[in-house]
């Protein structure tokens, strides 16, 4: 009887193997490639690239064409298949990158250079007008004297100083937009790892009043990991109009909770 060929979802009935030297690892994280067989040609102790005609994908279990020296296949399969992993593993790539250059940047100034590599230092009198600039700048914004410890506020600074031009601060109307772009892509995020991830959680929330007297509520959502780590993250922030009663507290309530599914 003639054996049935195995369905496009069915797993690889060969070995898979790792692509090696990989460009972009957000396209190969759940790709492989298929060996074409269950033994290598003598003399050979890994299989090679242009060994494989088949690469098959671990996240969908499916099997799909590979021609050597060519990634169009695999950029196809997971732009149409997994654009939303591809997204996400392609920032924290990016994030990543952006971290271990900045790390080796700070391990490097650490090193003895010669006297034509070493990064110039401001002198005396440079540091002293930035160090009035910052203590004016708290003092008048009325901003924490523990900011200067903030670790995402020295990420940016150290940034900064990595670059090779000079960087101007975005309009607060492009900082507005860019700002509600990246939320909304929080928000995905953080739907599918609440549907995937979390079994049981709490919520809190929490009105205040602004100077301006504006009111806003917040949601906030407390779950524990499979590690036994306690993960809390604000949902919302949003404005609260009129009397703060019982009913309106709860529809609101509602509502937030039904934006989040």
């Amino acid at each position: 009887m003639k054996e049935d060929t195995p369905p496009p979802s069915s797993p690889p009935p060969l070995p898979v193997f790792k692509m090696p030297r990989v460009h972009k690892q957000e396209y190969w994280s759940f790709v492989r490639l298929v060996a074409p067989s269950t033994e290598m040609p003598p003399g050979q102790t890994a299989w090679k690239t242009t060994d494989a005609e088949l690469a098959y994908c671990l996240k969908c279990k499916t099997t799909f064409k590979y021609r050597s020296g060519s990634s169009a296949s695999i950029r196809k399969h997971m732009n149409h298949e997994h654009p939303h992993e591809l997204g996400s593993v392609g920032r924290e790539a990016a994030v990543k990158r952006m971290k271990n250059a900045l790390a080796s940047k700070r391990k490097s100034s650490a090193v003895i250079f010669s006297p034509t590599k070493r990064t110039k230092k401001i002198n005396p009198a440079e540091e002293e007008m930035a160090t009035r600039a910052l203590i004016e700048w708290i003092a008048k914004c009325l901003r924490p004297l523990s900011i200067v410890e903030d670790e995402e506020l020295r990420f940016f600074i150290t940034l900064v100083q990595t670059m090779h031009g000079i960087y101007e601060l975005p309009s607060r109307r492009t900082i507005t937009e860019r700002m509600q772009a990246h939320a909304q892509q929080l928000r995905s995020l953080l739907k599918e790892k609440n549907a995937e991830e979390v079994d049981f959680y709490s919520l809190t929330t929490d009105m205040w009043t602004s100077r301006t007297t504006d009111s806003y509520i917040a949601l906030t959502i407390h779950f524990m990991t499979d590690f036994f780590e306690l993960r809390s993250y604000t949902l919302e922030v949003a404005s609260f109009c009129g009397k703060h009663t019982e009913v309106r507290i709860r529809r609101k309530l509602r509502d937030l909770m039904y934006t989040w599914g």
